[in-house]
């Protein structure tokens, strides 16, 4: 069973698993495991607890490598475990705050050592680390994409998709252009044919 959920709502791409891995030519251990947002950059607090740490870690004023990290938050659980979520863009919570699972913590960016955006998610028990994969519920497989939290469809989503099923632009689930499902280029052209010719039926019966 998970003790923690994933940082972010929607889809997400695992891109470097905790363990050996090969970076730069060379294989090095990596204490964490990096993920993409797909569908939101947002991140979410993977767990309730306090905001320990919040801030820009700058390279030369640090001397034990994690400048690496840029921007971090670590949240501390109260029972010995530890989140650092790094590489943010920007951070949403400071120190000292109280933060609920799920709730938006930080954006997902590139600052510290990167070679594109990413979160670096690290779990330590007090100062070691630990494979997060088993306190997520996941495989330690790097490639895969994961299912985050449900993303909320804001109300208009709802009128437009009714408006647009009634129209006949979209069709219902496993009918046509679904609604349930990602837009390919073949359905989008489906989406704008149909749009078009919505459109000028429009124009002829006015």
């Amino acid at each position: 069973m998970a003790v923690l959920q994933l940082p972010y709502r929607g889809r997400i791409r695992f891109t470097s698993p905790y363990g050996d891995r090969l970076m730069n030519g060379r294989t090095s251990w990596h204490n964490g495991i990096d993920l993409v947002g797909l569908e939101s950059k947002t991140v979410i607090a993977p767990c309730a607890g306090r905001v320990a740490v919040s801030t820009m870690i700058p390279r030369e004023t640090d001397l034990t490598r994690t400048w690496e990290w840029g921007n971090i938050i670590r949240i501390d659980t109260g029972d010995g475990m530890r989140v650092y979520l790094c590489h943010l863009s920007e951070r949403l919570v400071n120190a000292g705050e109280t933060v609920s699972a799920g709730q938006p913590v930080g954006i997902e960016g590139d600052t510290g050592y990167t070679f594109g955006a990413h979160l670096h998610f690290e779990v330590r028990r007090g100062e070691a680390a630990v494979n997060p994969c088993p306190l997520l519920g996941i495989e330690n497989r790097a490639g895969v994409t994961l299912e985050g939290a449900p993303i909320a469809a804001p109300t208009w989503y709802d009128e437009a998709s009714k408006w647009a099923v009634d129209a006949g632009i979209l069709k219902g689930t496993g009918d046509g252009l679904a609604l349930d499902e990602p837009c390919t280029r073949a359905m989008m052209v489906t989406f704008l044919y149909r749009f078009w010719a919505y459109i000028k039926n429009e124009a002829i019966t006015k």
